[in-house]
């Protein structure tokens, strides 16, 4: 259902299109620069022309940003490898100063265990 109206959706837009184009036959001469020569298109061309390349601009950009939204968890997760590995390292030093070869209460246990919190009534 959400194929076919998306297809209809596409032949609406493409027939206001082409109708545009064809009411729109008049020749246009676009100078980028202050003397400078001109391109001479149909009026409708130049229109869809910038209409592609603003979706393709907008394409892009999307396309940047779904990127960024790929690449930040695997930078997290190499960040979180890196602090796991330093703080093993840091507990390691900790116990050969100390002496201990023991953990203390709540140790290597998660922080809720480790814990105890009233109960609600």
């Amino acid at each position: 259902m959400k194929r076919s109206a998306e297809l209809a959706l596409s032949l609406v837009a493409l027939l206001l299109v082409a109708g545009f184009i064809a009411q729109n036959p008049e020749t246009v001469t676009l100078a980028f620069f202050p003397g400078g020569h001109g391109l001479s298109l149909p009026l409708g061309l130049i229109v869809l022309g910038g209409f592609i390349g603003g979706m393709a601009v907008g394409a892009l950009l999307t396309w940047l940003g779904l990127l960024r939204r790929l690449i930040a968890p695997r930078r997290a997760a190499r960040r979180i490898a890196a602090l796991e590995q330093e703080l093993a390292a840091l507990r390691g030093s900790g116990e050969r100063e100390t002496g201990k070869g023991k953990r203390g209460a709540g140790e290597g246990e998660p922080l809720g265990a480790a814990l105890s919190l009233p109960q609600r009534g």
